[in-house]
Protein backbone atom coordinates (compact mmCIF):
# COMPACT_ATOMS: atom_id res chain seq x y z
CA UNK A 1 0.00 0.00 0.00
CA UNK A 2 1.11 3.64 -1.32
CA UNK A 3 -0.33 6.67 0.71
CA UNK A 4 -3.66 4.26 1.29
CA UNK A 5 -3.16 3.30 -2.03
CA UNK A 6 -3.48 -0.33 -3.34
CA UNK A 7 -1.90 -0.26 -6.50
CA UNK A 8 -0.84 -3.92 -7.39
CA UNK A 9 -4.06 -6.36 -5.68
CA UNK A 10 -3.87 -9.72 -6.06
CA UNK A 11 -6.50 -10.14 -8.54
CA UNK A 12 -4.68 -7.84 -10.90
CA UNK A 13 -2.55 -9.55 -13.83
CA UNK A 14 0.95 -9.05 -13.86
CA UNK A 15 2.49 -6.63 -16.50
CA UNK A 16 1.66 -7.57 -19.71
CA UNK A 17 2.92 -4.44 -22.10
CA UNK A 18 5.87 -4.88 -23.76
CA UNK A 19 8.45 -1.40 -23.52
CA UNK A 20 7.00 -0.49 -27.11
CA UNK A 21 3.63 -0.94 -25.84
CA UNK A 22 4.31 1.33 -22.86
CA UNK A 23 6.36 4.16 -25.25
CA UNK A 24 3.57 4.22 -27.59
CA UNK A 25 0.84 4.68 -25.04
CA UNK A 26 2.31 7.16 -22.96
CA UNK A 27 3.20 9.05 -26.46
CA UNK A 28 -0.26 8.80 -27.17
CA UNK A 29 -1.25 10.39 -23.90
CA UNK A 30 1.15 13.29 -24.64
CA UNK A 31 0.17 13.87 -28.03
CA UNK A 32 -3.83 13.97 -26.40
CA UNK A 33 -5.02 11.43 -27.39
CA UNK A 34 -8.58 10.93 -25.35
CA UNK A 35 -9.18 6.77 -24.97
CA UNK A 36 -8.00 4.22 -21.94
CA UNK A 37 -8.16 6.93 -19.29
CA UNK A 38 -10.10 6.38 -17.34
CA UNK A 39 -8.75 4.74 -14.18
CA UNK A 40 -11.27 3.16 -11.92
CA UNK A 41 -10.69 2.45 -7.81
CA UNK A 42 -13.13 1.09 -5.08
CA UNK A 43 -12.83 2.45 -1.56
CA UNK A 44 -15.09 0.88 0.61
CA UNK A 45 -17.89 3.82 2.08
CA UNK A 46 -16.21 6.39 0.09
CA UNK A 47 -18.11 9.31 0.17
CA UNK A 48 -19.63 8.43 3.05
CA UNK A 49 -18.09 10.17 5.98
CA UNK A 50 -17.41 6.98 7.60
CA UNK A 51 -13.04 7.46 7.22
CA UNK A 52 -10.35 6.46 4.80
CA UNK A 53 -10.46 2.34 3.28
CA UNK A 54 -7.78 2.12 1.28
CA UNK A 55 -8.31 2.90 -2.02
CA UNK A 56 -8.04 -0.26 -3.99
CA UNK A 57 -7.03 0.40 -8.32
CA UNK A 58 -9.50 -2.03 -9.91
CA UNK A 59 -9.12 -1.39 -13.83
CA UNK A 60 -5.77 0.67 -15.38
CA UNK A 61 -3.32 -0.83 -13.44
CA UNK A 62 -0.97 -0.92 -16.83
CA UNK A 63 -1.33 2.83 -17.70
CA UNK A 64 -1.25 3.72 -13.99
CA UNK A 65 2.49 2.26 -14.23
CA UNK A 66 3.32 2.83 -16.93
CA UNK A 67 2.64 6.58 -17.37
CA UNK A 68 4.25 6.87 -13.31
CA UNK A 69 7.14 5.43 -14.76
CA UNK A 70 7.80 7.56 -17.21
CA UNK A 71 7.12 10.89 -14.74
CA UNK A 72 9.84 8.70 -12.31
CA UNK A 73 12.62 9.18 -15.30
CA UNK A 74 12.63 5.23 -15.81
CA UNK A 75 10.59 5.67 -19.52
CA UNK A 76 11.79 7.29 -22.01
CA UNK A 77 9.36 8.80 -24.80
CA UNK A 78 9.77 10.45 -27.65
CA UNK A 79 13.38 9.41 -26.76
CA UNK A 80 13.67 10.93 -23.97
CA UNK A 81 13.08 11.11 -20.12
CA UNK A 82 11.04 13.35 -18.42
CA UNK A 83 13.90 15.31 -16.87
CA UNK A 84 15.41 15.90 -20.27
CA UNK A 85 12.43 18.15 -21.28
CA UNK A 86 11.98 21.76 -21.10
CA UNK A 87 8.48 22.36 -22.16
CA UNK A 88 6.29 20.59 -19.41
CA UNK A 89 5.31 17.55 -20.63
CA UNK A 90 4.55 16.24 -17.46
CA UNK A 91 1.03 17.39 -17.99
CA UNK A 92 0.34 13.77 -18.46
CA UNK A 93 -0.84 14.12 -15.10
CA UNK A 94 -3.32 16.40 -16.12
CA UNK A 95 -5.30 13.94 -19.01
CA UNK A 96 -7.11 11.19 -16.72
CA UNK A 97 -9.79 10.77 -15.22
CA UNK A 98 -10.32 8.81 -12.17
CA UNK A 99 -13.38 7.47 -10.20
CA UNK A 100 -13.92 5.80 -6.97
CA UNK A 101 -16.60 3.26 -6.44
CA UNK A 102 -17.68 2.42 -2.86
CA UNK A 103 -19.00 -1.56 -2.94
CA UNK A 104 -18.40 -2.83 0.32
CA UNK A 105 -16.91 -6.46 0.19
CA UNK A 106 -14.06 -7.71 -1.70
CA UNK A 107 -16.52 -10.20 -3.41
CA UNK A 108 -18.31 -7.37 -5.21
CA UNK A 109 -15.01 -5.74 -5.84
CA UNK A 110 -13.94 -8.98 -7.89
CA UNK A 111 -17.43 -9.37 -9.93
CA UNK A 112 -16.98 -5.64 -11.27
CA UNK A 113 -13.18 -6.33 -11.75
CA UNK A 114 -15.06 -9.45 -14.20
CA UNK A 115 -17.55 -7.74 -15.78
CA UNK A 116 -14.82 -4.74 -16.71
CA UNK A 117 -11.99 -7.51 -18.34
CA UNK A 118 -13.73 -10.57 -19.05
CA UNK A 119 -15.47 -10.97 -22.53
CA UNK A 120 -13.37 -8.68 -24.65
CA UNK A 121 -11.94 -9.50 -28.12
CA UNK A 122 -8.09 -8.54 -28.78
CA UNK A 123 -7.30 -7.23 -32.13
CA UNK A 124 -5.37 -9.94 -34.09
CA UNK A 125 -1.95 -9.27 -35.67
CA UNK A 126 -3.62 -9.15 -39.30
CA UNK A 127 -6.61 -6.65 -38.52
CA UNK A 128 -3.67 -4.68 -37.11
CA UNK A 129 -1.28 -5.17 -40.17
CA UNK A 130 -4.69 -4.50 -42.54
CA UNK A 131 -4.62 -0.78 -40.52
CA UNK A 132 -1.09 -0.36 -40.80
CA UNK A 133 -1.10 -1.04 -44.34
CA UNK A 134 -3.71 1.80 -44.99
CA UNK A 135 -1.64 4.21 -43.35
CA UNK A 136 0.85 3.35 -45.57
CA UNK A 137 -1.75 4.11 -48.81
CA UNK A 138 -3.32 7.12 -47.85
CA UNK A 139 -2.82 10.57 -48.90
CA UNK A 140 -2.27 13.19 -46.02
CA UNK A 141 -4.80 15.63 -47.31
CA UNK A 142 -7.82 12.77 -48.45
CA UNK A 143 -10.85 12.87 -46.16
CA UNK A 144 -12.43 10.30 -44.52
Amino acid sequence: MENGLVLNPDFQREHVWTEEQQIKYVEFCLRGGKTGRIILFNSKGWGSGKGLYPIVLVDGKQRVYFVRKFLNNKLKVFGHFLNEYEDGLNSVRDRFHVYINNLETKKEVLQWYLDLNDGGTIHTQEELNKVRNMIKHCHKHLPI
